[in-house]
């Protein structure tokens, strides 16, 4: 039996414990790295959405955000 160190663990033990934590960083950061694409893309539209509307509106009532006129005269 081959020892680590001299801690009287032995080395199978201790690579099966780093392969195990490895096993699980994996797991996590697939988990929480994966994304629904579909649900990226309809994020992505609705942003430029938004973002047109915002442009349109400045566009109709002016840069000032509104007020009693449609058009700048």
């Amino acid at each position: 039996m081959v020892r680590r160190w001299g801690e009287g663990v032995p080395v199978e033990n201790v690579n099966d414990d780093r392969l195990d934590a490895l096993a699980q960083a994996c797991s996590y950061w697939v988990e929480h790295m994966a994304r629904d694409v579909n649900k990226a893309h309809e994020e992505h539209l609705e942003k430029l959405r938004e973002a047109d509307l915002k442009q349109f509106m400045e566009g109709i009532l002016g840069s000032n955000g509104g007020g009693d006129k449609w058009m700048k005269v």
